[in-house]
């Protein structure tokens, strides 16, 4: 067995003989053990991965490069040799190869290729801790896998730091092995001078305070590139001695710098000092020698999905304690050294202990595309085996996004452009921007596109135009993004057309492809504020000269004050978007209501996610499913009245049936207009054959369609107790009103009621309300007594009355008197 005079050395026996017996095991190593290149070898040799071979997750590409190149190097071998790797863009493979460490999706694309992972003995997860969202769904891939096809394939979890009872449930118990490391003591300074500096300048002075103040290289920790890249720029400036060496250290640096931190180099006296300003890839699995300084500013960038760019997008983040610990921890690997924190030791109290798992923060649209290739729905991917199972809702919001971008089909089945947008190494988004540009003919802008949507924040020109000129100048700041161009347009070579069919400027399709959701039209032009494809109103400043088309599609978007600014985009027409992305629009016939012409009209509408392109009125009457509904929608909203503009006939019925009702005489339904309104479906329905407006609606015989609701034992009844008239001792017919339904009235001439001593009732029980009324027409009298009116009311009603109308009857004995209708002088 594999011996280096590391730490982990004196576990390894017990390793090896727990993971025999067992087919996972945790592994809790502190830095500086050499887990990452001495276990891989161990359990190599030790025969348990049988004639297959080791594979080893490691988080960061750097890492990657830097485990394999130690164990080839303890091997006494060259990388690809018995020790490879596998990165997005690298492969250092043979067929001799039998330790295999690979990066960000490698080990999930490996296992779709070959669920069985038939070549592989044991997988080795690596600085688990971090929870990236690439390791959490590689294991649980990995975990479904084993259990459908794999029983001996065996796991190790390995980490500075474990989340022991989540693993240990999931994994059901398995062994743990824990390492001492490797640390010299570590003295740990707080520094707050310089807050209110930027942090660029705030690490230049510390990191040249602590050049004279302590011996060996220091290594600066920063968030990312731009950040290192001015550190840098400021101590050259002021070490233009050579004093210092300056060496930058991050993921996207060529291969060829970063090995210029890891070579051989001792800090004495009369060697050349070096400050290495590195990202978060320097905290883990790798050592830079010489080092006796750590700057540490407290920070570190994740990924995190941004609502700005509709993907995840590197957030700037207070370090937690894990981590602080961590980078104190690169100071003492060859001697006692030095850790200056940027920050009051009191704030320590607030800062978190460990990182939050990714994958409950970061865009989970890569992570569901290889879920559906997987044979997972959106309904059982919680089933899988998960340490943190993804948020419920951020799987919607992936699954919405990748139907959007036609990666899926409504089912939620991969489609065809799905699977090759899988096959690059891309967000699905950029993807489906570089296949669309591929397909045109176009793959060199395209792969360019690509490069810039993807940055991080390298340029900042609004117009995507401007930024992929200042790319083709290799202006500075952009070599990443032209070596990722390079390999994005490499990775394109034979699947695309040889002659250009796209449009003279592509940009604008290139991002409308990208960005379905964020196609805008202007309000106005020139005005600079566009309604969006989902719906959201964005802004340009007014001057940018953008603000001059009617159509942009945009890319990346931040909020500001409460608005959605624009911050990349390109125009584009809309003929552009119908010809090279006819996908986006949806077509659909539907049936709306003209106000003003008051009838049903159908339009075929065209229209780009939430933006109405263009309506079409169309010809020939709508069919009566598509009608009737809307009607009745129209009716209830104008109200009975309007829509039926009802004759006096039928709102005699109406209002006749709906006293019946309300005094609860059996065989009548509600017959208010509410009541109407809301059972339009039983009554109305079935007689709207053909009509589309209110005039056909009107025309209708409204009194009939209400009849059809009383059963003929029902229409007998109405007519005996609540009869459309009454006849008066004069032989005439009084229409009784039903306007109150608690009490019906009927308006008569006193004359003509001579004779009439009870009040009439109606349902047999309610008395009719008497207006009585002068010769004049005016009401004397109201009552539902009329034997009291005769006996007392009466004679004041003929005393005032009789001298004002002396043509007409006021006898002294109503009830004995003749009725009549006219005039008739006394006798």
């Amino acid at each position: 067995m594999i011996h280096t005079g590391l730490p982990i050395d004196s576990v390894l026996p017990d390793l090896v003989s727990a993971l025999k017996g067992h087919d996972s095991l945790l592994l809790s190593a502190e830095p500086g053990a050499g887990k990452s290149t001495v276990v891989p070898i161990a359990l190599l040799q030790s025969g348990l991965a049988g004639k297959r071979s080791v594979v080893m997750l490691e988080p960061r590409v750097l890492a990657a490069r830097a485990a394999a190149r130690r164990m080839a190097s303890l091997l006494g071998e060259k990388p690809g040799e018995t020790v490879g790797y596998r990165t997005r863009w690298e492969t250092v493979v043979s067929p001799a190869t039998k330790i295999e460490v690979v990066t960000e999706a490698i080990l999930t694309k490996m296992l779709q290729n070959d669920p069985s992972l038939d070549r592989y003995g044991i997988v080795i997860f690596d600085e688990f801790h971090e929870r990236s969202i690439h390791a959490d769904l590689a294991l649980a891939l990995t975990l479904d896998a084993r259990s459908s096809f794999r029983d001996d394939l065996k796991i190790v979890i390995m980490s500075a730091t474990l989340e022991r009872d989540s693993l240990k449930t999931l994994l059901k118990d398995p062994p743990e092995i824990r390492a001492q490391g490797r640390c010299f003591p570590v003295r740990v300074i707080h520094s707050a001078e310089h807050v209110s500096l930027p942090l660029e300048q705030r690490v230049r002075f510390a990191a040249e305070s602590a050049l004279k103040a302590f011996p060996g290289d220091i290594l600066v920790f920063l968030p990312g590139e731009y950040e290192i890249r001015t550190a840098a720029a400021l101590l050259k400036t002021d070490l233009s001695d050579g004093s210092a060496e300056i060496l930058p250290l991050y993921g996207s640096l060529p291969p060829t710098e970063q090995d210029k931190v890891f070579r051989p180099h001792t800090a004495g006296p009369d060697d050349v000092r070096r400050i290495i300003l590195a990202t978060s890839v320097a905290e883990t699995s790798v050592t830079i020698p010489s080092v006796g300084v750590v700057i540490d500013p407290g920070l570190s960038r994740v990924p995190r999905f941004s609502p700005a760019t509709g993907m995840d997008k590197l957030e700037t983040i207070r370090e937690t304690k894990a981590g602080a610990e961590q980078r104190k921890g690169r100071a003492g690997r060859t001697g006692p050294g030095v850790c200056i924190r940027l920050w009051p030791e009191c704030e320590e109290k607030a800062m978190p202990s460990d990182p939050q798992p990714e994958i409950l923060s970061a865009d989970l649209a890569p992570a569901v595309l290889e879920l559906v290739k997987w044979g997972r729905t959106e309904k059982d991917i919680s089933a899988l085996p998960w340490v943190t199972p993804p948020p419920a809702p951020m799987l919607g919001q992936a699954f919405d996004l990748l139907r959007h971008l036609g990666a899926l089909s409504d089912s939620g089945a991969l489609t065809a452009q799905g699977e090759t947008m899988r096959s690059l190494p891309l967000h699905p988004r950029i993807a489906r921007a570089v296949i669309t540009g591929a397909r045109m003919g176009l793959s060199r802008t395209a792969a360019e596109a690509g490069a810039l949507m993807e940055g991080r924040g390298e340029l900042t020109q609004t117009d995507l135009r401007d930024r992929l000129a200042l790319l083709r100048r290799k202006a500075p700041g952009t070599e990443h993004l032209r070596r990722t161009a390079e390999r994005l347009h490499a990775g394109l070579a034979g699947t695309h057309r040889t002659a250009p069919t796209g449009p003279k400027d592509p940009e604008g399709i290139l991002l409308a492809a990208a960005y379905p959701d964020r196609i805008g039209r202007t309000k106005e032009l020139h005005s600079g504020i566009y309604t969006l494809s989902n719906g959201v109103t964005a802004s340009l400043r007014n001057t940018d000269p953008l603000a001059g088309s009617e159509f942009l599609a945009c890319g990346e978007t931040t909020s500001l004050r409460g608005n959605t600014v624009i911050r990349l985009a390109a125009p584009v027409s809309l003929a552009e978007l119908e010809q090279f992305l006819p996908d986006l629009f949806e077509s659909a016939e539907s049936l709306s209501w003209d106000d003003e012409k008051a009838m049903a009209v159908r339009e075929k509408t065209v229209s780009l996610g939430s933006l109405t392109i263009r309506r079409t009125r169309l010809t020939g009457p709508p069919p009566d499913d598509q009608v009737i509904p809307l009607l009745l929608k129209v009716i209830r909203s104008a109200g009975y009245r309007i829509a039926f503009a009802p004759s006096a006939s039928a709102e005699s019925l109406r209002l006749r049936a709906d006293f019946l009702h309300r005094q609860g005489i059996e065989g009548f339904p509600d017959f208010s207009e509410s009541g109407l309104l809301d059972d339009l479906e039983n009554w109305l329905a079935p007689h709207l054959s053909g009509v589309r407006s209110f005039a056909g609606l009107q025309a209708l015989d409204l009194r009939s369609i209400l009849e059809c609701r009383l059963s003929g034992s029902a229409r007998i009844k109405l007519n005996a107790l609540a009869p459309e008239k009454l006849k008066v001792p004069s032989g005439s017919m009084i229409r009784i009103r039903y306007d109150d339904p608690d009490r019906p009235a009927v308006s008569v001439r006193l004359q003509e009621l001579f004779g009439m001593t009870a009040t009439p009732r109606l349902a047999g029980r309610v008395p009719l309300l008497m207006d009585i009324l002068s010769p004049a027409m005016r009401t004397v009298q109201k009552t539902t007594d009329l034997e009291s009116f005769w006996k007392e009311s009466y004679f004041l009603v003929r005393k005032e009355m009789r001298g004002r109308y002396p043509r007409h009857d006021w006898p002294e004995d109503p009830l004995r008197a003749v009725p009549h209708r006219g005039v008739r002088r006394p006798s």
